[in-house]
């Protein structure tokens, strides 16, 4: 099982099992939680509250955003983390 770091972060993590953990992240802005499990790399699910469902939303419409007139293919590999796993 590997670590995941999330930096300037306070956060209590629970491992659920081989695959997944739950974080509960104390931070005194949502974007910056935001941030940090953005920067992680891994896939997540965010599951409350609801502010931070909808910071979340709006983040990723922002982002997809920015790269669908582009003109050129999105990269289906980041070079610190792999291929994608959509």
């Amino acid at each position: 099982m590997s670590t995941i770091v999330i930096p300037n972060c306070s956060r209590t993590v629970a491992v659920l099992d081989a695959r997944s953990c739950e974080v509960h992240i104390a931070a005194e802005s949502l974007d910056w939680a935001a941030f940090c499990l953005a920067s992680v790399g891994a896939p997540f699910v965010v599951h409350g509250p609801l502010e931070a469902i909808e910071l979340i939303t709006g983040w990723g419409s922002r982002l997809l955003a920015a790269t669908e007139n582009s003109g050129e293919p999105a990269p289906s590999t980041h070079p610190d983390r792999g291929p994608s796993q959509e």
